[in-house]
């Protein structure tokens, strides 16, 4: 096993883009060297982080027990991640939904996302007339 080592990073706009790149490497190389469990204590440890948050949030095959986790972030952009990823829980995508600050350009998410619960659904289709949400509650 490797040992992360984790620098303090002066962010500002010159080297944002450089820090965001090595995080998603090290993030996505985390998630195929460690177990569900070493990542959940992973993102506990790095709570505090929600630039390395919302990437692990990226990382296709993230378990649903970590998505769930993150979407109790304080960081809006953390729990908006979430929105647009299959293997988030029907109950976490309609517990997102119903919180005051999630960014409205989850929406869009929550409507294409196969687990957002039908009821679900049915608000953002009623609430916010996103197409994909009338679509989809259009199909079987």
């Amino acid at each position: 096993m490797g040992v992360l080592v984790l620098i303090g990073f002066d962010l500002d706009a010159r080297n944002i883009g450089e820090v965001r790149r090595v995080i998603r490497e090290v993030a996505q190389h985390l998630a195929f060297s460690f177990p569900s469990e070493a990542l959940d204590q992973l993102a506990e440890a790095l709570w505090d982080c929600p630039e390395f948050l919302e990437i692990l949030t990226e990382i296709e095959d993230a378990p649903s027990p970590l998505l769930n986790r993150l979407a109790t972030h304080p960081d809006p952009h953390v729990r908006a991640k979430v929105c647009g990823h299959p293997n988030a829980s029907p109950d976490t995508l309609r517990q997102l939904y119903q919180q005051p600050d999630l960014p409205a350009w989850c929406l869009q998410a929550l409507a294409n996302n196969p687990n957002t619960p039908r009821d679900t659904l049915q608000k953002i289709a009623h609430d916010w007339k996103i197409p994909e949400a009338l679509t989809r509650l259009q199909d079987p």
